[in-house]
């Protein structure tokens, strides 16, 4: 645990670092917000240090809820994916922060769409392969009542969802090829990740239990 909030403030202090160096050669507006037609709000550049703000806020929950985690003993059966995990973030993070400061730059080159779309695809493929890795606990993971009353139920289900989200990540990617409007896209990839792995939860709950209850 201490190896991954040590990764966290670094990347925290980096970050401040160097948007504290490029702050000065900013324009005076820059772009603070995408829709799906592009570029559709800008701010005072004053706005570049919400993301290490962003960041360090977002180390802080991470380090925070492992420690109040009532089951805060299964982490230890878990830790490198765990840790790997926060690496994760902050490298999303850090990289669209990065986007976002060359688009400062340069808002007619920087198709922020297209780029958080296979980020956004990437980083679902890594998670879903940590998955399978992550033990009972009340802050990280696939947490369905169902995953948190029974631990047979929660390795399947992470098992399951892994596969899940692994394979959707790599449609996320494809689907930039494809004739499909963002915003139906957007509500399709959510139901997919979200409730189909819900419902084979609940399924795998009641199927285990069914000789319990009668």
């Amino acid at each position: 645990m201490k190896k991954a909030v040590r990764g966290g403030a670094a990347a925290t202090i980096l970050m401040f670092l160097a948007v504290s160096i490029l702050y000065p050669f900013l324009p005076a507006e820059i772009p603070i917000h995408w829709g799906f037609e592009g570029i559709d709000a800008y701010g005072e550049k004053i706005y570049i240090f919400l993301y290490p703000c962003f960041l360090l806020l977002l180390n802080a929950i991470l380090a925070i809820t492992a420690k109040l985690d009532p089951k805060k003993k299964n982490y230890q059966k878990f830790i490198h994916t765990y840790t790997g995990f926060v690496y994760l973030m902050n490298i999303i993070v850090c990289l669209i922060s990065t986007c976002m400061i060359l688009a400062a730059f340069f808002p007619s080159q920087i198709d922020m769409n297209v780029f958080m779309r296979i980020l956004f695809g990437i980083t679902i493929c890594f998670i879903g392969n940590m998955m399978p890795r992550i033990r009972q606990n009340y802050f990280f993971g696939f947490k369905t009542p169902w995953a948190i009353e029974d631990e047979r139920v929660w390795i399947k289900t992470h098992r399951f969802a892994g596969k899940v989200w692994f394979f959707s990540g790599i449609a996320c990617c494809i689907s930039i090829c494809l004739p499909i409007p963002e915003e139906i896209y957007v509500w399709l990839f959510l139901a997919v990740i979200l409730i189909i792995p819900m419902i084979y939860s609940y399924y795998t709950f009641i199927k285990l239990n069914k000789g319990e209850r009668s």
